[in-house]
């Protein structure tokens, strides 16, 4: 995800040098707006823990159960605009509101009765719905601090989504060797280790149908 991302800055440099050139009143404004490329990392990082926690409590739900759940982030991200963003919610978004969060409550409640009763291959367990929510806590806020450190910048999406891109390439050039290294057992670890990138590559390779599973 993120070296895709990272592809847009090559992009964006593409499109400012050969083809929509800027004019000098354009450059002009740029330099006084002064974005700051480093901010950008904050929504990269919060990004980093949202998919790696989703993946985690993927291993403890059942699918049909986590694509469910995963709606709440739409009722994390409401709360969040309010404190964070000030904006007011009217009747109709508390309706909706309320019955996400209904709904939620009902599915994982469900769910976890069932997986305890009749147990299956596909179980889901409180941990996992916990660590989903957890999860979505982080994609809501990744939201937020986008409009917030974005809010009042004209700025080319390229630019935006390239810079995520390259922030979020720069933490796993750091994690992904470490985590090679990281003895484990159990459904998050494969060939024993916490992360295997030569055998993930591999099974993409002999099953190319996982690329287009990741890009959905």
């Amino acid at each position: 995800m993120f070296v895709g991302e990272l592809m847009c800055l090559l992009l964006y440099v593409i499109n400012r040098k050969f083809i929509n050139k800027p004019t000098e009143s354009q450059l002009t404004a740029e330099k006084l707006q002064n974005f700051n490329p480093l901010l950008v990392s904050i929504p990269a990082m919060c990004d980093i823990m949202c998919s790696t926690l989703m993946f985690i409590a993927l291993t403890m739900c059942a699918a049909s159960v986590y694509q469910m759940l995963r709606g709440f982030i739409v009722v994390i991200t409401a709360f969040m605009s309010v404190i964070f963003l000030g904006r007011k919610q009217y009747a109709h978004h508390w309706t909706s509101l309320f019955t996400i969060v209904a709904g939620v409550a009902l599915v994982g409640i469900v769910s976890v009765n069932a997986s305890k009763s009749h147990g299956g291959d596909e179980e889901t367990s409180t941990t996992g719905i916990v660590i989903l929510m957890a999860a979505m806590a982080f994609g809501g806020a990744m939201m937020i601090v986008e409009e917030k450190i974005l809010k009042g910048n004209v700025l080319d999406p390229l630019y935006v989504v390239g810079f995520e891109g390259f922030w979020g390439c720069c933490v796993f050039a750091i994690l992904l060797p470490i985590f090679q290294q990281v003895k484990c057992e159990g459904a998050l670890c494969h060939n024993g280790q916490l992360e295997d990138s030569v055998a993930a590559y591999n099974e993409a390779r002999a099953h190319p149908i996982i690329f287009l599973q990741c890009l959905a």
